[in-house]
């Protein structure tokens, strides 16, 4: 099995949060569609974004939960 190593897996995770939360907001909320270069964008950050999670011992859960939480406490949801 491959190891993949980041430079700062914390900054490259916190970056991918931002932008995954950003196309959850605008997918989920405002309901438009993401075009096909964000929606590649998307999933190679969620592959990241998980990879890096499970290496610090983050469970799916946790992580989706961190996807989003602030996407429905902006709607009072």
């Amino acid at each position: 099995m491959t190891t993949l190593t980041w430079p700062n897996p914390k900054l490259m995770m916190s970056q991918h949060l931002e932008v995954l939360q950003g196309y959850a907001n605008r997918a989920v909320l405002k309901q438009e569609n993401l075009t096909l270069s964000e929606t590649e964008d998307r999933v190679r950050r969620i592959r990241q974004f998980f990879g890096i999670g499970h290496s610090f011992g983050v469970t799916e859960k946790e992580l989706v939960h961190l996807l989003f939480k602030n996407i429905y406490s902006e709607e009072g949801v």
